[in-house]
């Protein structure tokens, strides 16, 4: 996490399991794993806006969903 002004930056890196019903395309039962970027502005103590960013087509060729 990077952080300077009102504003912050977190990497994750979020791997699971498709065991149920993602975006109208029954269970795979296929691993997952993508890399998210999340950017915030923050402003009197709290998150005001939200930004992220991930590479969903990365993630539905990892699910057989695409490709």
């Amino acid at each position: 996490m990077i952080a300077e002004g009102d504003r912050a930056v977190c990497r994750v890196v979020a791997h699971g399991t498709n065991t149920g019903e993602f975006m109208g395309a029954p269970a795979t039962g296929k691993s997952a794993e993508i890399a998210i970027i999340n950017i915030v502005r923050i402003q009197d103590g709290k998150i005001a806006e939200e930004w992220e960013v991930f590479d969903r087509l990365s993630l539905m060729e990892q699910l057989g969903l695409a490709g």
